[in-house]
């Protein structure tokens, strides 16, 4: 519960969070990985990115706790805002979207004195990792998350991290302009097994708080 009440309790935090959805899929325990080919429709209509969320502790350094924000790159651009400060461009980025690594706000990283390259460790529910800074962001969209003290990485790693492997905590959807919200979601409501249940994105916030 501290978890989502750090990171969504706040407005800020839940906007930065929830970015350009038009809906968010939610489950009581959370949404299945492989449930995810279920949704493989939207992309005709929009964009879905997951999201996988917790706290861990900077075990060296500063020992703040910190967010853990898991997402898919491939489709989270169309959602949620993140700005590379560091790298920028060239093959480098490609290196950013590697599993196993993670994406630092500016002053995060230099509170902690991590460039790129720098390796992070972090305790999240007893279990110990260490991973590499891949970029810098810049303090906008989902690196507000927090007040800034986030760490963005893949969905597969912040599930491993955060002992949450196999599933995410929401499905965030995004629909192109002219397309009808009534209709996708009368459309997720056919295709979701039970357990999954669809909501708007400042709801999806609110439950994540209640559970």
């Amino acid at each position: 519960e501290r978890e989502f009440e750090t990171l969504l309790n706040n407005p800020e935090s839940a906007r930065a969070v929830a970015g350009r959805s038009d809906l968010v899929i939610v489950g009581a325990s959370g949404v299945p990985i492989a449930d995810l080919e279920r949704m493989r429709f939207l992309w005709r209509v929009g964009s879905f990115a997951p999201l996988v969320s917790g706290n861990a502790v900077i075990a060296r350094g500063s020992k703040e706790t910190v967010a853990i924000l898991g997402t898919d790159y491939g489709g989270d651009g169309q959602i949620r805002e993140m700005r590379l400060a560091e790298p920028a461009t060239g093959a480098s980025r490609l290196a950013v979207s590697e599993p196993g690594s993670v994406l630092a706000p500016v002053a995060l990283a230099k509170r902690n004195g991590w460039r790129v390259g720098s390796r992070v460790a972090l305790v999240a529910g007893g279990r110990r990792a260490e991973l590499p800074v891949a970029g810098l962001l810049e303090l906008s969209g989902l690196a507000r998350a927090s007040g800034g003290d986030v760490l963005v990485t893949d969905v597969f790693t912040a599930g491993q991290l955060l002992g949450k492997t196999g599933f995410v905590d929401r499905v965030d959807v995004v629909l192109d302009d002219g397309v009808s919200i009534e209709t996708v979601r009368r459309q997720l409501e056919r295709r979701l097994p039970r357990g999954l249940w669809i909501e708007k994105p400042g709801r999806a916030g609110e439950t994540a708080v209640r559970m």
